[in-house]
């Protein structure tokens, strides 16, 4: 799978998880009931809409399918009534929820070693839901891109990012600081190892440490902020606004020796009286010959300013009074003085059809004090320029002179070095960090032990049914449902499910007050009939423990993970069945109560308070078919007390499981707040 597509999902859940109702956009629109297409005035359509939003106007709402540009677009159905220089809102096409849980009371077969999670529909839909004990919604806070950790350690020879490289992915490319700053390695003074740990935030082009290195900054964490995401192999990815507007798209940040080759002129000294900002007089040391360094470049250092410039070199001249090279683009007044260090080396000549103004200069290496040649050690850049898609780059020198360099361009990322870092660093996994605070978790039971955490999606309601305006019409088999005086578009969401008789099925789109459409439809024919809705749960935490306070009647208690059912004694009663979580004399907690709804009656399943509890076997953890090995224990209703102190949240065995982690026990507190941290590798 490309990694930029990884990448994709990863922002498509981060936006999907901070999913809300955008504010009023800028403009207005007009729609005719008679066609799909959107027209605006003033409006932004290209940057405020993708083809996965929503367009609301008043109490309706359609799905964008085709933008053509910014006051002009295509929705999927068309509105059913016209309207002219309309306000309008953008949207998703979902609500989804995602809760962080804690589950499993049910030991392992050694507990002090977690089980390994196992990928199969039993585990992820049957039996951690039967072990669901309790949850908390995450927000678009929760929710960061993370990035393997990549500390920086003293004399390690660090990779350079190469736009070239198809394994950069998995190369130490990037690090993290004792100071929690991240960088990214520009130059690794030709593979040399790295001494100095990098500490600067300098936007743009990044300065060299003294052990040759170049480290582009990035972002720093704060120590919140790896606390709540980071572990100990991932850390955290965040943008920084200031690296972010100092990009430069198409930038040369570094131009890497392939081969030194050999032979090429080089010389260096400090330069003498300059007749006029064209010639510049060098070291009477240097060759001899004419035009030995024409068209090479000088670079010449102000030791007063700091600054470095770069000329090629027209024509070099040698005669009674001195050296002199000539270059083709005179110097600026002050630029250059008397006695400045300078240098000759081959002239580094970047071709581009796009890009422009990146300057640099060659470094050389084993350079001859008799013939003045030597070959290429690195290249330095002055100037990154921009807007490179491609560079070539050559080595230039009088004819005759040098053979066997090779050097080439490395170019920065699209948008710029910095300018998106989750692109930057190969991130293909997500990080979810939640608290549970004591003051939030007094309604969850303290008793038990949780051994596994995940993420489950959309859970259902299990005590919250609305029964909506107006009525239905259905046809079976048909994923279309009609209605009458219905508010389709206020009462009822994506997601949702209507209920009718004995069937739930879920909306899958809104056309409008009177139309919606089902992912999967209903085996009746009905006409005018009235409806109920189970809504999405969607409060801050949910609680699936439920507290049975009764008497154990029998010599032996229940054990953990023992499923239990309500029975009168004598074969009746309701036939609710649960979990144990937890079991003493005098209290059980259950997770997995099975509970139901049926329309216009209370059919509950619940346990009763002239029922006994009674022990009925053990789950075979993650398998299918269940052993009846039972405790033996029973229980009954103790007099003055209520029954059942709490019910579920949320309807069993609803929500979509994404992710699980088994992990060692945890005992439950309510006197100490609850840290779940999550990775998600895509």
């Amino acid at each position: 799978m490309l990694t930029r597509f990884k990448r994709n999902i990863v922002d498509c859940f981060i936006g999907s998880v901070s999913n809300t109702l955008s504010v009023e956009l800028s403009g207005t629109v007009t729609v005719n009931s008679s066609c799909t297409t959107v027209t605006g005035t003033g409006t932004s359509f290209t940057s405020d809409f993708g083809l996965e939003d929503r367009i609301f106007i008043g109490s309706q709402s359609r799905q964008v399918v085709s933008i053509a540009n910014d006051t002009l677009m295509t929705v999927g159905t068309p509105f059913s009534t016209n309207a002219a220089a309309n306000v309008y809102q953008r949207g998703k096409l979902d609500n989804n929820g995602y809760y962080v849980f804690a589950a499993r009371q049910s030991p392992y077969e050694n507990d002090d070693i977690p089980v390994s999670t196992i990928d199969n529909d039993y585990e992820a839909q049957v039996f951690i839901h039967d072990e669901l004990m309790f949850g908390r919604k995450i927000t678009g806070d929760d929710v960061v891109p993370v990035i393997t950790k990549k500390s920086w350690q003293a004399n390690t020879i660090y990779d350079i990012y190469d736009d070239k490289d198809t394994a950069l992915i998995e190369k130490n490319f990037y690090v993290i600081t004792f100071e929690n700053k991240i960088y990214k390695c520009i130059y690794n003074n030709n593979g040399g190892a790295s001494t100095i740990e990098p500490s600067h935030t300098q936007t743009g082009f990044p300065p060299a440490e003294s052990d040759g290195y170049r480290w582009l900054y990035l972002y720093n964490i704060t120590n919140d902020q790896l606390l709540t995401f980071g572990t100990d192999n991932y850390i955290p990815v965040f943008e920084n606004e200031d690296i972010k507007k100092a990009a430069i798209d198409g930038s040369i940040f570094n131009i890497t020796v392939v081969a030194n080759g050999s032979g090429y002129p080089a010389h260096s000294g400090v330069i003498g009286t300059t007749s006029n900002s064209s010639i510049v007089k060098i070291s009477d040391n240097a060759s001899t010959a004419n035009d030995f360094f024409s068209n090479c470049a000088i670079t010449i250092t102000n030791d007063t300013t700091n600054y470095t410039y770069v000329r090629e070199i027209r024509d070099y001249v040698s005669n009674n009074s001195g050296k002199y090279v000539i270059v083709k683009i005179p110097f600026s007044n002050n630029q250059i003085a008397n006695n400045n260090p300078y240098s000759i080396a081959p002239f580094i000549k970047i071709e581009s059809k796009t890009g422009s103004n990146c300057v640099a200069y060659a470094v050389m290496q084993n350079v001859s004090n008799t013939t003045f040649v030597g070959s290429l050690e690195s290249i330095e850049i002055l100037s990154p320029g921009k807007n490179y898609k491609q560079a070539n780059v050559t080595v230039q020198t009088s004819v005759g002179f040098g053979t066997g360099a090779e050097v080439r361009a490395i170019i920065s990322p699209q948008g710029g070095h910095g300018s998106n870092v989750k692109d930057e660093l190969y991130c293909q996994a997500v990080g979810i960090g939640v608290e549970f605070s004591n003051s939030a978790l007094l309604n969850f039971s303290s008793d038990v032990e949780f051994r596994t955490v995940g993420l489950i999606k959309n859970p259902l309601s299990a005590n919250t049914l609305i029964s909506p305006d107006g009525v239905i019409n259905l046809v079976a088999n048909s994923l279309n449902v009609t209605g009458s005086q219905t508010k389709f578009t206020q009462q009822v969401n994506i997601g949702d499910y209507l209920i009718y008789a004995d069937e739930e099925k879920e909306v899958a789109d809104i056309t409008s007050d009177t139309v919606l459409t089902l992912k999967s439809p209903f085996s009746y024919t009905v006409i005018a009939e009235s409806y109920d809705v189970r809504k999405r749960y969607s409060n801050s935490y949910f609680n699936q423990t439920v507290y049975v306070t009764a008497s154990n009647t029998t010599p032996s208690l229940l054990e953990i993970g023992e499923f239990v059912v309500g029975s009168d004694g004598a074969g009746g009663g309701s036939q609710a069945r649960g979990k144990v979580a937890f079991a003493n004399t005098s209290r059980v907690v259950l997770t997995g109560l099975n509970k139901s709804e049926t329309r216009g009656a209370a059919n509950t399943k619940l346990f009763v308070n002239d029922v006994l509890i009674e022990g009925v076997g053990y789950d075979v953890q993650s398998a299918a078919t269940p052993i009846i090995a039972a405790s033996g224990a029973k229980y009954s209703k103790t007099a003055g007390n209520t029954y059942i102190t709490t019910i579920p949240d949320v309807k069993l065995y609803s929500g979509e499981v994404l992710y699980i982690q088994n992990l060692l026990p945890v005992q439950r507190s309510n006197t100490t707040n609850e840290q779940i941290r999550l990775i998600i590798k895509f």
